[in-house]
């Protein structure tokens, strides 16, 4: 809530804290401060943040444990870049599946089938693992995020542990282009 800025201190404006959030099982989340400290977000508030997720919070008060409480206000970064989603069903207006490599209860991913271009559309079928990533801002039940198709996982020739591995901690596979790799 208040930061030092050089020899000033500023209050943060309007009131709001940021951290990384853990979901138990339950739906409640856990936001985990720079400070150490944590604040526990009820289920209800957790505003489809994951495991990972920075988020935004706003203070609500303290609970009956004399814990501070808050509500998410703002997914500010997703924990990870990519996910792998496994297709568990193809409507028509929607592709439905669950995520892989993912802690707590099984959440579900619905890809909007207007998203993806008919000829990737044609190839989906239903046990498929596509690799996807996530909106921010999702508009569907508590286990339910909005996804974005990239592509499927079988289209690579690297090794898909190693992949999966990379994908797990938002690692990149690869070295920028203004890095240089040049050694003695």
């Amino acid at each position: 809530l208040i930061r030092k800025k050089k020899k000033n201190y500023k209050i943060t404006d309007p009131f709001y804290l940021s951290g990384r959030i853990s979901v138990s099982k339950k739906g409640d989340g856990f936001v985990k401060l720079s400070s150490g400290s944590e604040i526990f977000v009820p289920s209800q508030f957790t505003e489809n943040s994951i495991n990972g997720d920075l988020v935004k919070i706003i203070p609500t008060g303290f609970g009956r444990k004399g814990k501070l409480e808050g509500v998410v206000s703002k997914i500010l970064k997703r924990g990870r870049t990519f996910y792998r989603l496994k297709v568990l069903s193809i409507e028509s207006k929607y592709i439905v599946g669950k995520f892989l490599d993912m802690p707590g209860d099984e959440l579900e991913g619905i890809i909007p089938s207007k998203s993806i271009l008919s000829e990737n559309l044609e190839k989906i079928s239903v046990n498929d693992i596509l690799i996807v990533s996530l909106k921010n801002v999702s508009h569907y039940e508590v286990n339910q995020h909005e996804a974005i198709f990239v592509r499927f996982e079988s289209e690579t020739k690297e090794d898909q542990d190693f992949l999966r591995i990379l994908m797990k901690y938002d690692l990149d596979a690869y070295f920028p282009e203004n890095i240089s790799i040049q050694f003695p």
